[in-house]
């Protein structure tokens, strides 16, 4: 029976023990679950607060990366503007550019990291299209220098060959004028008298006013080699005391200095470049008057001689 007692004793305290370990065993795994929940808790806590963070960098980099792209867009654009001020010849061409610049530029305001690759890739090309264009404005530049300097070669070979020729043209007029000069006809031995006219004795020169029937004015035309042979006129013109023009009508008259002037005598020459004596005579039905008389002998426009002389 004791033993029944015993037995049931120790069931009765084993049971005992059993209902008592139950709670600690749930609160041991609870306790444990709850450390799991809060560990995958702390975990997303951290993941999100690591995205969060990724995500915040991120997007600075992208200000910053738009930034430094708009940066480098505007530079590019002062290039081109520089580039389109020095070379007008490229303005077309550089136009377009800018136009492409200006229009990423505002393509920038919302792209996304992906984008802004695609919008390095579009700048390098157009830094690359700009230092295309500066080699050929470097090219160009060259060639204008060049061009220029053979210019100015040229225009001091023309200049040195005006100078020649203004030169020569001087030295022609020049020589013109000596031949023209030289071809002028001319005249020597001059002489202009009265003259008393006598049947038997012949002809007299003579200074008395009241014996003078004619005045006689004689000269020689000079040999000339390089005036051309042919008919010349020579004007005689004699002038009175009283400073008139001894002359049959005023109408006879030739061209002096742009003036149309009286002459007395005019005699047609037939110059053969030899010399030639020449007289000519004045006749009047009245007597002459005492005095100084001037004889003057003109040809081509010219005046050749001229004889003063006295009729007492």
């Amino acid at each position: 029976m004791e033993n029944k007692k015993t037995q049931a004793g120790s069931n009765n305290q084993n049971s005992k023990g059993s209902a008592n370990a139950a709670p600690v065993i749930f609160l041991s795994v609870f306790a444990i679950l709850l450390a799991i929940a809060a560990g995958l808790l702390l975990r997303q806590v951290l993941e999100s607060r690591a995205q969060v963070e990724r995500a915040i960098y991120e997007k600075a980099e992208v200000v910053n990366e738009k930034e430094e792209l708009t940066e480098k867009l505007n530079e590019l654009e002062e290039e081109y503007v520089e580039l389109s001020v020095k070379y007008e010849h490229l303005e077309g061409s550089l136009r377009q550019e800018r136009a492409r610049i200006s229009r990423l530029r505002q393509e920038l305001r919302g792209i996304d990291p992906v984008d802004a690759r695609m919008y390095k890739e579009q700048i390098e090309e157009l830094e690359e299209k700009l230092e295309e264009y500066r080699e050929q404005a470097r090219v160009m530049e060259a060639e204008k220098q060049s061009l220029a300097s053979e210019k100015s070669q040229m225009q001091t070979t023309l200049n040195q060959a005006n100078a020649q020729i203004n030169e020569l043209d001087s030295k022609k007029e020049d020589l013109e004028e000596l031949v023209e000069k030289a071809s002028y006809l001319t005249i020597s031995e001059l002489t202009a008298q009265g003259i008393r006219e006598r049947r038997r004795r012949g002809d007299q020169p003579t200074d008395r006013a009241r014996r003078t029937d004619k005045i006689q004015v004689c000269f020689t035309v000079n040999e000339n080699h390089v005036a051309p042979a042919g008919n010349r006129d020579f004007f005689i013109r004699i002038i009175d005391p009283n400073n008139r023009v001894l002359s049959v009508s005023d109408a006879n008259t030739f061209e002096f200095e742009g003036e149309e002037i009286v002459y007395t005598r005019k005699r047609e020459v037939n110059f053969r470049n030899e010399p030639q004596n020449v007289c000519v005579a004045w006749n009047q039905p009245d007597r002459f008057e005492k005095g100084y008389y001037n004889a003057v002998v003109f040809t081509e426009g010219r005046e050749v001689g001229y004889q003063l002389f006295q009729l007492d």
